[in-house]
């Protein structure tokens, strides 16, 4: 259910708790996301000619793509990580 480990038996509220932390990054970036999207189509429409225009959605798109990138080499950066650590000790990856 989450990725933080939970041992047993625990309360309720450590359980919320855990849930609630594992869906906070994820839904922040959603939120982002959406929200530059919005922003994007505001202030496009606002320009007075498409060079502005483009210009405006060129920025969004280079913060979101920028975003995620450095989200995903993390990600990536945290696997060769483990898989290098499961090597050195010689436990199975899955």
């Amino acid at each position: 259910m989450t990725d933080t480990p939970i041992m047993p038996p625990v309360h309720i509220s450590e359980r919320v708790k855990a849930f609630i932390g594992d869906m906070a990054r994820p839904f922040a970036l959603y939120c982002l996301g959406a929200g530059t999207a919005g922003a994007t189509i505001i202030g496009a429409l606002k320009c007075e000619d498409g060079i502005q225009a483009a210009a405006v959605v060129t920025a969004a798109g280079v913060v979101l793509g920028g975003m995620y990138g450095f989200k995903e080499w993390g990600n990536t950066k945290q696997e060769v990580a483990r898989v290098n650590a499961a090597a050195a000790t010689g436990t199975p990856t899955t």
